[in-house]
Parts: C-alpha cells; sequence; structure tokens
C-alpha cells in the first residue's frame, strides 16, 4: 500500500541509514531498499550499511508523491471504485456551500456527483476562491441548491435547474 510519506520529518543536510529511515516512517527496511531500486540514491554503493543524504530522501519522497498525483479537468472526479478519472452523470451533480473557512471570506465547497460508470459516489473539496477563478475562466457554477444539466458536448455548456 502507498503512503504519503512526511518528508519534513527529514533533515536535508543529514546521512541516514536504511534502518533509520524505516524507524522514522515506521516501515520495513525492506520498503527503504525497494526505494534505492526505484531511483534512490545512495551515497556509496560499494560500502554497507547504505547511507541517504536527507536532501536525496526529501527529493525523492517528493518525486513519487508527484507521480501519484492527478490532474483532474474541469467537470472531472476521481471515483475510488473505477480508480481513474471520471464524469458525473446527467442532472447529477450539486454544490454545498460549508460553513468551514480555511482563510477570512473563503469557505470550503464540496462538489458532489455520481459516476457515470459504476454509480458510485463523486466528492471534490474546493474553496469559494476556485469557484470565483472557474467563474472567470467561464466555467459553470452553481448556487447553493441548484442542480447541473449536462449537455452531450462539455460540462462548461450546462443549463441550471431548481
Amino acid at each position: 500500500m502507498m503512503r504519503n510519506y512526511n518528508h519534513r520529518l527529514i533533515r536535508s543536510k543529514r546521512c541516514y541509514s536504511f534502518g533509520e529511515v524505516a524507524m522514522i516512517y515506521g516501515i520495513a527496511v525492506c520498503t527503504v531498499r525497494r526505494w534505492r531500486r526505484k531511483g534512490l540514491k545512495v551515497i556509496d554503493n560499494n560500502n554497507k550499511p547504505y547511507l541517504i543524504y536527507g536532501k536525496e530522501l526529501i527529493r525523492f519522497l517528493k518525486t513519487t508523491k508527484e507521480k501519484r498525483r492527478i490532474k483532474l479537468k474541469p467537470g472531472q472526479f476521481n471515483c475510488l471504485r473505477c480508480r481513474t478519472t471520471r464524469r458525473s452523470k446527467h442532472n447529477e451533480i450539486t454544490i454545498v456551500f460549508r460553513k468551514t473557512k480555511f482563510t477570512k471570506g473563503n469557505r470550503q465547497v464540496d462538489i458532489r456527483g455520481i459516476c457515470e460508470k459504476c454509480n458510485c459516489k463523486l466528492s471534490l473539496f474546493s474553496s469559494e476562491k476556485r469557484l470565483k477563478e472557474m467563474i472567470e475562466k467561464g466555467q459553470v457554477i452553481l448556487s447553493p441548491g441548484q442542480r447541473l444539466i449536462w449537455s452531450e458536448g462539455h460540462p462548461l455548456y450546462a443549463q441550471f435547474k431548481e
């Protein structure tokens, strides 16, 4: 199972052995060995115990996290059952404004839908600030309680229905 490892636990100017890294993250030493096979660079391949620069470990953890990241296009959700990006069914997208505030005047927004393939619930968390940016870009935004009826071509061409 892949995890997000907190790279802030590592000091960039220090060297770590495989055992120390495993102890910091609560993982097995064989996991750190697997990271080495996947591209984590050690200081000297000929001498054991293998040592890793903290700066190199931070770089490796950041790049592997970025590789797993899924970039969503407008109107797409990440379906957990299908394990891919999907669009929502017609007439099934709602936007819910939450009371939770990120910063002053910037509330949390939940965009919900139903997967067009497997009928699983979809959810996308956003903020009012991002919704305002979407309005400026010409993407359709709903007011509370409204539903979106998709057009066949693209989600940006839609109608409102209460």
